[in-house]
């Protein structure tokens, strides 16, 4: 028991339970700083609310539609290796790998942008919904973690500022190497107002530093079976 103790408490999960050694956080701001928060989505490919939606109906991505953010990225130096992966069925992976005298990063995003192409504010609750695992192999006392271990969700509006934001898994202080898994299903309500766009978007990402002592860094995420479904609210009282 102790040693689960210690690893929940070096690498945070944050989730919907209340338990002592694991936190959430929904404040903007927090949790996630600023990576996999730049979107650029040609105004084309935006999935367009035009008839808006009545309190009671849904729509489900990639059910109805496939992602249209559906990003990755990766780069390395030196001895670093890196891949990254995205696809708008709903699936993510990145892995970076190093020796310690060298530098690697892997990104993704995945998720919808979505234009309320009416006069009317629409309510809605966003409901992200996904499976999700993670390892960071330890071969042995001299390897060490990355330096970026960030998985989150979060809506943004056509101004790019985060509404909501909700942090999965993030590093701490003093990091073990550990592996885990699970399924998240977080969700917000928001209101989509008129003639605006909004980034519905899982991100995910690794990165490690070159050390001079050669410590060596092997890291993964994946994601599997994303989901997001939009719910029309009843319209709230002036």
């Amino acid at each position: 028991m102790a040693c689960l103790t210690k690893m929940f408490a070096n690498i945070r999960i944050i989730t919907g339970c209340a338990l002592a050694v694991l936190s959430m956080s929904t404040t903007v701001g927090c949790g996630g700083s600023g990576f996999g928060e730049s979107v650029a989505v040609p105004q084309e490919k935006r999935t367009v609310i035009s008839g808006g939606i009545s309190p009671g109906e849904r729509v489900a991505f990639p059910d109805s539609k496939p992602f249209n953010i559906a990003e990755s990225a990766r780069t390395s130096t030196g001895v670093g290796e890196s891949h990254a992966s995205a696809t708008d069925d709903g699936t993510a992976h990145c892995d970076i790998k190093s020796t310690g005298s060298g530098s690697a990063s892997g990104e993704f995003q995945l998720g919808q942008v979505v234009y309320n192409d009416t006069d009317q504010p629409l309510d809605v609750s966003v409901l992200f919904d996904f499976d999700y695992a993670f390892e960071v192999l330890d071969d042995g006392p001299k390897s060490r973690l990355p330096e970026t271990i960030g998985l989150k969700v979060f809506v943004q509006d056509s101004d790019q500022i985060v509404l909501h934001r909700r942090t999965i898994l993030e590093q701490g202080d003093g990091l073990t190497a550990w592996k885990g898994a699970g399924h998240e299903a977080p969700w917000f309500n928001v209101t989509l107002q008129p003639r605006l766009a909004y980034n519905l978007v899982l991100a995910g990402k690794l990165a490690v530093e070159p050390e001079e002592d050669g410590q060596p860094v092997d890291a993964k995420i994946d994601v599997s079976e994303f989901r997001i479904e939009i719910n029309a609210r009843s319209r709230r009282a002036p």
